[in-house]
């Protein structure tokens, strides 16, 4: 079958014919279509992604875009069979107070999680392979072009192709984009097991060509382009093994070979479902999450791999810890990297822009849907809350004699279900007001209204005689004011 790209989407009310706009490319091997969508805006204030693990989250321009993800409430074991999945996708920008946007949930793959994605930058589009869903792992293929991109408005287009048999159905796999072909590698197969088969794909021929595999069963890994002929391949492991690495491999187009280059070195472990992202023009890559021998680890770490093919060296620096109390979902987390200004660096070489992330789930596999963002320069991270950017601090920051901020951190666990703990700092004594209210903005219940002194406080709050659902939770000085949201589950 030749690939092509296939859209169908229901008009719907009195949307009138001409709102639809309908493209048509030619290739080598087929045709491809493109049927173009108006989409309703959602605010920050109406709508908020759901908490979700295992999604992806990509740069386009400078929209960040998150599709997918799965959300469950058992055991790591049993995460997969008691899943909700999603296939919703969001965009969010920066530099906008509509700062959420969903759409195009009809056009969208089945629901997933563990899917790799990569960018198409000939025609500014994002490619989609492969995820788990509720039937197990998936082998499809997609194209998603975003609003403004080469082709007009967004849409998802399924590419039809004739998947070789030895291409098995996998999730936590990868997916890197070099000129018209993509090259997936790994990830984990039906079974559980990790795989080692490494697969060339061709937009335009639609043809799959087997590689050289990876020295090893490979899951949960990392791996980015160097420039049109190498790739660079780090962490990961084998879930059937259970077995973590904190080696790094490069990729060689040209001769189909691989070669060890290293490891990341201490401090950072052995880790598998991590989390990247890569700086192009700083020539780093930012890893963050996933799990080790010894559990869950929280930090973020910089592999500085300018030098990788001239050298063959590897810089490995420990950037930031969370507070522990502050976040703990960093399993199935996603990391992305947004330049300040396109190509821009300082003149001590490294790149002026933000990492943000966003999701994951803890080890009782709870999800958040709490984004972040940390400032690569000043060594920052900020949460976005209802009111904007708010600024934490990190456990490096703590261990310092620093004066205490106004901070009201997220409750947790959150969602919750009964009793819930919330925690906050003063920056200097005064009356203080802790409410919760509900989202039609009606005070539900007072915590704290009193004299407190500046530092760090907790309070515990039970739920018990509210419904499920949305809440906020309110810090109040006569300066300064925090809000976060609480969800409520019963």
């Amino acid at each position: 079958m030749n690939p092509s790209f296939i859209v169908i989407r229901e008009m719907k009310g009195n949307l009138k014919l001409k709102e639809y706009i309908m493209r048509i490319k030619k290739t080598t091997t087929g045709i491809i279509m493109l049927l173009l969508v108006t989409c309703p805006l959602f605010s920050r204030e109406t709508d908020w992604p759901e908490p979700r693990w295992g999604h992806s989250m990509v740069v386009i321009d400078t929209a960040l875009y998150i599709f997918g993800g799965a959300d469950s409430k058992t055991g790591l074991q049993k995460m997969f069979n008691s899943a909700s999945y999603h296939n919703d996708l969001w965009h969010f920008w920066e530099f906008s107070f509509l700062q959420y946007e969903s759409q195009y949930e009809e056009d969208a793959p089945s629901p997933r999680c563990g899917h790799a994605v990569d960018i198409r930058y000939q025609s500014n589009s994002m490619f989609l392979t492969g995820g788990r869903g509720a039937e197990g792992p998936v082998n499809d293929l997609y194209v998603f072009y975003p609003s403004g991109g080469s082709f007009g408005e967004g849409s998802f287009g399924e590419i039809h192709c004739n998947i070789p048999l030895e291409y098995a159905p996998r999730y936590s796999h990868t997916a890197n984009v070099i000129g018209n072909h993509a090259y997936i590698l790994g990830g984990t197969d039906e079974a559980g097991n990790g795989l080692s088969d490494f697969w060339q794909y061709g937009f335009f021929t639609g043809q799959w060509t087997p590689l050289e595999d990876f020295p090893s069963p490979i899951s949960g890994h990392g791996s980015v382009v160097l420039d049109e002929d190498h790739l660079l391949v780090f962490c990961g492991g084998d879930p059937g093994s259970n077995t973590n690495y904190n080696d790094i491999y490069e990729y060689t187009i040209s001769t189909n070979t691989w070669k060890k280059v290293g490891n990341t070195g201490d401090p950072m472990p052995g880790v598998r479902d991590i989390s990247w992202a890569f700086d192009e023009p700083g020539k780093k890559v930012y890893m963050m999450g996933g799990v080790t021998d010894n559990g869950l680890q929280s930090a973020l770490f910089q592999l500085d791999v300018s030098e990788v093919l001239s050298t063959g060296l590897i810089h490995n620096v420990r950037l930031s810890d969370f507070i522990v109390q502050y976040f703990v979902y960093c399993l199935q987390c996603r990391l992305a990297f947004l330049p300040l200004t396109v190509q821009k660096r300082s003149a001590g070489g490294e790149s002026q822009g933000y990492l943000y992330l966003f999701g994951g789930m803890n080890e009782d596999s709870v999800a958040t849907n709490q984004m972040l963002r940390y400032n690569i320069a000043g060594n920052q991270w900020a949460e976005l809350t209802e009111t904007g950017w708010q600024d934490i601090r990190t456990e490096i920051e703590e261990n310092h004699d620093h004066p205490c901020q106004f901070i009201l951190n997220q409750n947790y666990p959150n969602p919750f279900n009964g009793e819930t703990r919330i925690t906050y700092s003063l920056s200097r004594q005064g009356q203080v007001q802790l409410n919760i209210f509900d989202t039609k903005g009606r005070q539900i219940e007072t915590l704290i209204n009193d004299v407190q002194n500046a530092g760090e406080h907790i309070c515990f709050y039970r739920a018990d005689g509210l419904p499920g659902g949305i809440y906020f939770i309110r810090l109040q000085t006569d300066k300064e004011q925090w809000t976060r949201k609480a969800v409520l589950i019963k």
